[in-house]
């Protein structure tokens, strides 16, 4: 009886402690950490073949305008810029109006030479 008391009311100050707003705001700031370390884990390898494009792409983007310097830099953000890029202007020939020809072809060229278009990076 006494024991079953005992952890009842254990029970009892660990749900009150645990409802303080200290211990709340303590808690959401481990969480938000925790989420950080898994998004970095979850997109190191999208990381890696977006600094490996960048490299690679590096002396075309050097010959560039500045304005189209601009426009490859917004393209390499992301995967999701560089898919919808690739899938616009290198598989359905769509005219692109920054950069063409021989430049845009060295562009998917390296762009289909990345791990970046397949589905499970």
């Amino acid at each position: 009886m006494w024991r079953g008391f005992l952890v009842i009311s254990e029970i009892a100050v660990l749900i009150f402690v645990l409802r303080l707003p200290m211990v709340q705001y303590i808690f959401k700031d481990a969480q938000a950490e925790v989420s950080s370390w898994y998004e970095y884990v979850a997109t190191w390898q999208e990381r890696k073949e977006l600094e490996s494009l960048l490299s690679v792409t590096a002396p075309m983007r050097e010959q560039l305008r500045p304005f189209q310097q601009d426009y490859v830099d917004d393209i390499l953000q992301s995967r999701d810029s560089i898919i919808s890029f690739h899938h616009t202007y290198c598989v359905t020939d769509d005219i692109n109006p920054f950069i063409s020809g021989g430049e845009l072809r060295h562009f998917c060229a390296a762009i289909a030479s990345t791990e970046l278009l397949s589905a499970t990076l």
